[in-house]
């Protein structure tokens, strides 16, 4: 790669986080960037020029902003789905969902993460979606909690330590009611020392926090700003949204893309995704997003169209989409294509997806 064709793919790298903050920090040239690379010619997704100290700041990052450099046409994979794995593969269906395995078989558990990791992951999700009071309160062990999000987080650190290529964890911070359910959403004052409790839980054992499948505005202020609380301006805090059913509907509340990213803007949110939501959703929420924002956006689709008032225990049912994995491709190289650098799956996406797109390693850079 010549030193030009580096220079130029600096503005469309993805996951740049700015790792020296200060007002006397201005974009340097491309002359000032290259003079100050030398001759180590890391690739870099920003340099910056300090006036006070009058040298060249290279800001040398990342994938997810952390520790890992990425080449101009990869993007970051992150895994698929667990709850759906973990019932698939040991037959057990409903009451503590996910967070079962951790009881009965944490091998199971660290089986799938390792899989996901095989099939290319460069980022794997903590199994604390599930290790939540509401949830466990089904058995009366609402107060294992945090223990349990201790075990998840744990497993994951192994995989990731283990495994052959650099892979990073994304702690999950979940709902801490229903899915999707915007009106069953915790008062702030049960939720945030909640998240708290399970960000301090995690934070030993993570690269990221990943407040995921946030249905409204009001969700993802708590998940955030505790997450950020106890990040502090050290590790980066991603902000996943459910979209509703209907692509342009906003969130599952009803809300606005661009009021749910207004909300979070005193937390320095490091990145910006939707989940847990169909294809053809995300790709509406991409084209809003990209035109409210130039942080990093990301999307993990799910195989399901969720019907409104649905919970994990009640007798409404979702329904299976038939998407295979060619469409799956398809929609992921459009949202490349559209500014996105973060692709995975959610619920009934399984290895067999995220092996094929981390083959894939869709070309071409997004943003110039």
């Amino acid at each position: 790669m010549t030193t030009n064709t580096m220079l130029r793919s600096l503005r469309c790298l993805v996951a740049a986080l700015v790792l020296f903050r200060s007002s006397n920090l201005v974009f340097a040239t491309d002359l000032e960037v290259e003079e100050a690379l030398g001759e180590n010619r890391v690739l870099v997704p920003y340099a910056f020029y300090n006036k006070s100290l009058d040298t060249a700041v290279v800001a040398s990052i990342v994938l997810v902003f952390i520790g890992v450099t990425y080449l101009k046409n990869e993007l970051l994979v992150i895994d698929g789905g667990m709850g759906g794995e973990l019932q698939r593969r040991s037959g057990h269906t409903g009451g503590l969902w996910s967070a079962q395995a951790l009881l009965d078989d944490p091998e199971l558990v660290s089986k799938v993460h390792t899989d996901y990791v095989t099939s290319g992951a460069d980022i794997i999700i903590t199994n604390t979606y599930a290790t939540i009071p509401s949830y466990l309160s089904k058995c009366g062990m609402q107060n294992k909690y945090v223990e349990l999000a201790d075990v998840a987080a744990k497993i994951a650190r192994k995989v990731a330590d283990e495994a052959p290529n650099k892979v990073l964890i994304a702690g999950s911070l979940p709902p801490l009611g229903e899915s999707y359910r915007w009106d069953l959403v915790p008062a702030n004052e049960t939720a945030q020392p909640i998240y708290q409790t399970l960000a301090q839980t995690l934070h030993p054992y993570v690269d990221l926090f990943l407040c995921e499948t946030m249905s409204c505005v009001r969700e993802s202020v708590n998940a955030v700003s505790a997450a950020r609380h106890v990040a502090g301006s050290d590790m980066p805090v991603w902000v996943s949204w459910t979209l509703a059913e209907e692509p342009g509907g906003g969130l599952r509340s009803g809300e606005t893309v661009a009021e749910a990213l207004g909300a979070l803007a005193d937390y320095d949110v490091d990145a910006y995704l939707f989940n847990c939501t169909t294809p053809e959703a995300i790709t509406t929420g991409v084209a809003e997003l990209t035109e409210l924002t130039d942080k990093p956006i990301g999307a993990y689709p799910n195989l399901f169209h969720v019907p409104e008032g649905w919970t994990l225990d009640n007798d409404l049912q979702v329904e299976r989409s038939e998407m295979s994995v060619e469409t799956f491709l398809s929609f992921a190289s459009a949202w490349q294509k559209a500014g996105v650098s973060m692709i995975g799956g959610c619920c009934g996406i399984g290895p067999e997806f995220i092996h094929a797109l981390s083959s894939s390693k869709l070309s071409g850079c997004p943003k110039v």
